[in-house]
């Protein structure tokens, strides 16, 4: 997995050459698990409610990217009559790696005691870096591998992605303001 953070042109080929969905699973169970632990560890407090929290975390993470692989494959084939779940899950599991990854780093930054003012804008600057190098290497990863697995131009690749995660981002949205006064 070393390859997707490290040397993620050879992990794209590997993963378009070898096709395994196995592996697959195993990046986005990685990936799930990373971001729950990211929640325990920004909680700062080791409780049962905070590995409920985890817990939670884990299982969402896992189950929303396997619903946004659905949903870009159903957009990919109404767009490119090309389908393949594989391919789907293999987008967003990597991309989901590399963003897990920042903010797991992150969070063990922002764990430095911010005893002076010195050390806590050291440490926030350090955790806004790692994420800044983190979510562009995701975001390009995840173009990258659509283009390579799909075998189709950027721009393609690109609707298909806007499509997905701004139904995404819209759906929650409503979710929250139903919520809300």
């Amino acid at each position: 997995m070393h390859k997707i953070l490290f040397s993620p042109l050879e992990a794209i080929y590997e993963a378009k050459n070898k096709k395994s969905l196995g592996y697959t699973y195993l990046v986005l169970l990685v990936a799930s698990l990373l971001a729950g632990l990211t929640s325990i560890v920004r909680l700062e407090a080791l409780s049962a409610a905070t590995i409920i929290i985890g817990f939670t975390t884990f299982i969402s993470a896992f189950l929303i990217i396997m619903l946004m692989a659905f949903l870009l494959k159903v957009s990919l084939h109404i767009l490119i009559q090309k389908q393949g779940f594989f391919e789907s899950l293999t987008v967003l599991s990597y991309s989901a790696f590399i963003v897990a990854v920042g903010y797991f780093i992150s969070a063990i930054i922002l764990l430095v005691p911010s005893t002076n003012i010195s050390l806590a804008i050291i440490s926030a600057v350090l955790s806004s870096l790692v994420l800044l190098i983190t979510t562009v290497l995701s975001i390009v990863v995840m173009l990258r591998i659509a283009q390579e697995l799909y075998e189709k131009d950027l721009f393609t690749v690109i609707v298909a992605l806007i499509i997905v995660n701004l139904a995404a981002i819209l759906s929650v949205s409503s979710s929250i303001q139903t919520f809300l006064p």
